[in-house]
């Protein structure tokens, strides 16, 4: 497997190109409710998080906790604070 270096270009590009907006995410919602049946007090590991956008919908969509783990610095750079 090859290892991807992200730096700050790099990431950006991937945030405006290739991160799929919140409003194109209600299969994922769906799909992830259905699952993981996520109730209050619940935190969720986002592993390879990238840029934080489903650990941000996640968060907003069933109000729980999500820890992103993201190894790029320049991608964590753009993952929401809350």
């Amino acid at each position: 497997m090859a290892r991807i270096s992200y730096d700050e270009g790099t990431a950006a590009a991937f945030k405006a190109v290739r991160e799929i907006r919140r409003d194109g995410l209600a299969e994922w919602r769906e799909a992830v409710g259905r699952h993981l049946r996520p109730s209050p007090g619940m935190t969720l590991v986002d592993v390879g998080a990238g840029t934080g956008a489903f650990s941000s919908a996640f968060s907003d969509w069933f109000g729980i906790r999500v820890v992103a783990v993201e190894p790029s610095a320049a991608m964590r750079e753009h993952i929401p604070r809350t």
